[in-house]
């Protein structure tokens, strides 16, 4: 009885020490899952505070990248206004006078003749490499030993007449080529010479021509000279001239631009809560006013380039 008494007690011993083992256990589990809960929502609520940050500054880029452009635009609109109103002192300011002699290429500077390895020679062969040694004096008492050393003398002096006759030719290729490497570069330079000599004499013609009264040469130096100078880029950029000698008139037909060439817009303006971009339209007045009065600068400004020279 009291054998089975304490093998009962160690059972329920060992049963509790399990339960006590298995609670311990569930315990454990619960704080790790408590704290990787708390890592988790901690690196979650880290992960939100940066993407808001990151959309906060994305936002902020944004703005000042509208707002930068805005600007962009309403200085190219003070400037091409500033352009229209100026084209007079502009022209005045720019001395669009051609001289002739300035058209002239600058003489050409010539290269060097480079003949490379052509200029180096060839060193000839030398007999004294090709001869045998001479025989000593033992040598000589050796029979059929001068015979021999004739033999060998004599093939020598054979192989270096053949070598003397090769290497003349190659010579004589050399120079030849170096000639007509020479014979090439003069012609080359002469080509060179000729081409900046006619274009010299093209424009002392011209200059002839031009002082003489030649209409086709005065048509040409204004149209030189009206192509030279600096419009804005919406203007027309073509015009046709023609000179009448009894007179002495110069005629050139410019197109006028259009109203186009003055902005309708006054002003840009980026609005932060609409996210968009407003425009202030300049009143049609103000834009005919100021564009009769850019057409009146250019017309001055042409009549000034041409009866300037």
């Amino acid at each position: 009885m009291a054998r089975w008494s304490g093998l009962l007690h160690a059972a329920v011993r060992a049963q509790q020490q399990a339960e006590r083992q298995r609670l311990a256990q569930i315990r454990a589990q619960a704080r790790a899952q408590t704290q990787a809960a708390r890592a988790a929502e901690k690196a979650q609520k880290a992960y939100l505070s940066a993407q808001r940050a990151e959309q906060k500054e994305r936002t902020r880029l944004y703005i000042e990248s509208q707002v930068a452009q805005v600007a962009l635009k309403n200085e190219q609109l003070e400037t091409d206004i500033a352009r229209l109103e100026s084209l007079l002192t502009e022209a005045l300011a720019n001395d669009e006078f051609i001289d002739l002699e300035k058209l002239k290429q600058a003489p050409p500077i010539t290269p060097k003749f480079d003949p490379g390895s052509l200029i180096v020679p060839e060193l000839p062969p030398v007999l004294q490499r090709y001869l045998p040694p001479g025989l000593s004096a033992i040598q000589k008492l050796i029979p059929g030993a001068k015979e021999k050393h004739a033999k060998k003398t004599a093939e020598a002096h054979e192989r270096y007449q053949i070598d003397v006759k090769a290497h003349a030719a190659r010579e004589a290729d050399r120079l030849q080529r170096l000639e007509e490497a020479n014979a090439k570069y003069e012609l080359q330079i002469t080509e060179i010479r000729q081409k900046v000599a006619a274009q010299h004499a093209e424009v002392d013609r011209f200059k002839q021509d031009f002082t003489a009264g030649s209409p086709p040469a005065i048509v040409e130096y204004f149209t030189m000279v009206l192509a030279s100078s600096s419009y804005p880029d919406n203007f027309p950029q073509h015009a046709k001239l023609a000179y009448v000698p009894e007179s002495k008139q110069l005629v050139v037909e410019y197109d006028l631009p259009s109203l186009e060439v003055v902005p309708e817009v006054s002003s840009y303006k980026y609005v932060k809560t609409k996210d968009e971009v407003t425009q202030t339209v300049k009143p049609l007045a103000q834009r005919k006013a100021l564009y009769s009065s850019v057409i009146a600068r250019g017309n001055d400004c042409v009549q000034w380039l041409c009866c300037h020279y």
